[in-house]
């Protein structure tokens, strides 16, 4: 499935054609191969470059792939070395990232905000790009770039942008452990606001930490014309200040005694010149903890956020509620598909890996997400995505046979296996026409095989 995704991108032409001084891609092994072979191992949860060797002797590896050759795991790491100082090797991974996305935009699923409870026509459709940091853990190692991170950890600190509530990953950008996370945020929230606008025409509502509380991410946000919901920075202002105005303007709670929730929304002039920016505050008053101690003083925690949305307060607030939802897909990435803790001891050449591994994981989610339509499930589970762990594990990774016979290679499935027919939609709805009778790996024999294969 990996090999046919791939196929309707232009990553091979554009490899093709990536020459540099003294290599070519004319060598025994070519850019091609060594970038697919290495999305082949991302694919099933690995990321180390020696991992290689045990797929090199695999037939089915290389023929799903469309390899001519499987590289070392020695070259795959000087040709990602090679490749990593190339000036466009990481634009052109991002611009086909672009474009497989553009592919499935119809797979997108928007927040649906309810505006009117009466007429549904009402409701606003909001497509949100959630742009977050994750620190990776690359603790025990002296890696290029590898610092100590504000989660008090040895590491890098990436940033990331996830379009829809699939969380499909727009772009990522490799920063140093250390390295604050508004610093190179204007550069990665322009790559990701382009990118998203070339891949949909929904509306765009940029969701992003207090971190990035600046005047820069706002002008960013409107020069594209998108929406956003930024948490603000406290810095020095005064709780006992906002619970002043919360208590003259905001609207009150109490879900139980000695606990009051203020909520409120104000408007904010010359923030952005042509366009309405509202702050919405969220005030939790404490007087009395949950088991009972009563406080000397009331505890105030209180959250504000700027918008340009005009919502009722309570929206906004549960719209950037679901920007947490992104941790999840940090989780993923990190554990699921094992990039976390990098194969090189360069900066650029990590970099690499980890924009190869966002397309890596934008092929498996979208097959996640593929599975999830067809009526052919073993289980009946109402799931809104599938983990990519569980997508290794059942669309990846399971137990076949390639058998030769009457000159022809196909991939034998136990006649039992409960994920047979899911699989075989899938494939057949990858593979093109004029391959679904000549491809290699001959799949059509799937749902026909009348006796199980007794070594599985």
């Amino acid at each position: 499935m990996i090999g046919e995704l791939l196929q309707s991108l232009n990553l091979h032409k554009r490899l093709h054609f990536l020459s540099m001084p003294g290599l070519t891609s004319s060598a025994a092994i070519s850019h091609r191969d060594v970038v697919y072979s290495y999305l082949g191992l991302l694919s099933q949860g690995k990321n180390d470059f020696d991992w290689m060797e045990e797929s090199r002797g695999d037939v089915f590896f290389q023929q799903s792939l469309g390899l001519q050759g499987v590289a070392s795991s020695p070259t795959l790491r000087q040709r990602f070395n090679q490749l990593a100082q190339h000036p466009e090797t990481l634009p052109l991974i991002w611009e086909e990232n672009t474009r497989f996305l553009k592919q499935r935009s119809s797979s997108l699923t928007p927040t649906v905000v309810s505006t009117d409870t009466t007429q549904k026509a009402d409701d606003l459709s909001l497509l949100p790009l959630d742009v977050d940091h994750s620190p990776f853990d690359n603790s025990g190692t002296k890696k290029e770039g590898v610092r100590f991170t504000y989660k008090k950890i040895e590491g890098y600190n990436p940033a990331f942008a996830y379009l829809g509530e699939e969380g499909h990953l727009v772009y990522a950008q490799l920063h140093e452990g250390n390295e604050h996370v508004q610093k190179s945020m204007p550069e990665v929230l322009q790559q990701a606001l382009t990118s998203a606008k070339e891949i949909t025409s929904e509306r765009l509502c940029v969701r992003m930490d207090g971190g990035n509380d600046a005047q820069e991410n706002l002008e960013l946000c409107d020069d594209h014309g998108a929406d956003f919901i930024i948490k603000r920075n406290p810095r020095r202002e005064s709780p006992e200040a906002w619970l002043a105005h919360a208590e003259q303007h905001g609207t009150a709670s109490n879900p139980r005694e000695g606990k009051t929730i203020y909520t409120g929304r104000i408007s904010v002039s010359g923030v952005l010149e042509e366009r309405p920016v509202y702050q919405v505050y969220r005030l939790v008053v404490r007087t009395i903890m949950k088991d009972g101690q009563i406080n000397m003083f009331p505890d105030i925690e209180f959250q504000r956020f700027w918008t340009s949305l005009d919502l009722p307060a309570e929206t906004i607030i549960h719209l950037y509620k679901q920007h947490g939802t992104c941790e999840q897909f940090h989780s993923e990435l990190k554990s699921d598909m094992d990039v976390e803790r990098f194969p090189s001891g360069t900066f650029a050449t990590n970099a690499l890996v980890l924009a190869l591994g966002s397309l890596a994981y934008n092929l498996l989610r979208s097959i996640g997400q593929d599975v999830l339509r067809g009526n052919d499930l073993p289980v009946s589970k109402n799931v809104f995505r599938q983990r990519l762990k569980t997508v290794i594990q059942h669309m990846i990774l399971f137990a076949s046979r390639m058998v030769q016979h009457a000159r022809e290679q196909r991939l034998s499935l136990f006649r039992g296996h409960p994920w047979k027919a899911c699989f075989a939609r899938l494939f057949h709805r990858y593979a093109p026409p004029h391959k679904k009778t000549t491809y290699p790996l001959l799949l059509q024999p799937l749902l026909s095989i009348s006796e199980p294969i007794e070594t599985l």
